[in-house]
């Protein structure tokens, strides 16, 4: 039994960080990822997207989940996650 909310249909649990450089995203994905993965003991996979790395520019982490038993092989950003965390309010769109 899976104790994860939902999935897709490739069987994933989503998650994606919006946010400007600085202000943590990119750690608070690896810190998620490595929660699921350790304390839930899902399968887990985690990778950030970024331009310039510098204060202030665009960054997107990714979160991916899924049961022990399935393996992970997509990498490619998620254009439809189950939760968009936004880490600063200039970002609402």
């Amino acid at each position: 039994m899976s104790i994860l909310p939902k999935k897709n249909e490739l069987g994933f649990f989503e998650i994606r960080l919006e946010s400007i450089g600085g202000l943590g995203a990119n750690l608070a994905g690896k810190m998620l990822a490595e929660a699921g993965v350790l304390g839930l003991g899902l399968n887990g996979s985690n990778f950030s997207s970024y331009g310039s790395e510098k204060k202030g520019s665009p960054v997107k982490s990714f979160i991916r989940f899924c049961d022990r038993d399935i393996e992970i092989r997509a990498h490619s950003p998620m254009e439809e996650p189950h939760v968009i965390g936004v880490f600063h309010e200039a970002l609402y769109n």
